[in-house]
């Protein structure tokens, strides 16, 4: 099995846990002793870590889906998301060599291909 196999696999019970904590639990105690349960949640969606899995997800996810065929479709929050995350780490992302020179879009494109063209992905690219 894949390691991105086992993402799913181990985010589906801990958000299943997550959304089961009430409000009078979030004050009790973890075995990290110096975290309690809200402690805990709030470091799950970590802005910076979060925006870069879904970034990730929604960019190569495209990138496969382009190398074979496919037209995969994303929720416009997470579309929207990955973009807002984006607009502040792209430049740094190019300066690391992660993403290409920006490819220009029109400012009327839809979203995915905002998100493209800021990674240095022609939208329409064709294999």
């Amino acid at each position: 099995m894949q390691g991105y196999s086992f993402m799913a696999m181990a985010a589906t019970p801990t958000i299943v846990i997550v959304r089961s904590i009430s409000d009078d639990q979030l004050d009790a105690p973890t075995p990290g002793a110096e975290f309690e349960v809200r402690d805990l949640i709030d470091q799950l969606p970590a802005p910076m870590i979060c925006g870069m899995v879904l970034g990730e997800l929604v960019v190569h996810g495209w990138d496969l889906a382009r190398a074979t065929g496919e037209e995969p479709e994303w929720d416009d929050e997470v579309l929207n998301f990955v973009y807002r995350e984006l607009e502040v780490t792209a430049e740094q992302g190019r300066e690391m060599g992660v993403y290409g020179d920006r490819v220009d879009v029109s400012g009327t494109a839809p979203m995915l291909e905002k998100i493209l063209g800021m990674t240095g992905r022609d939208p329409h690219w064709t294999a």
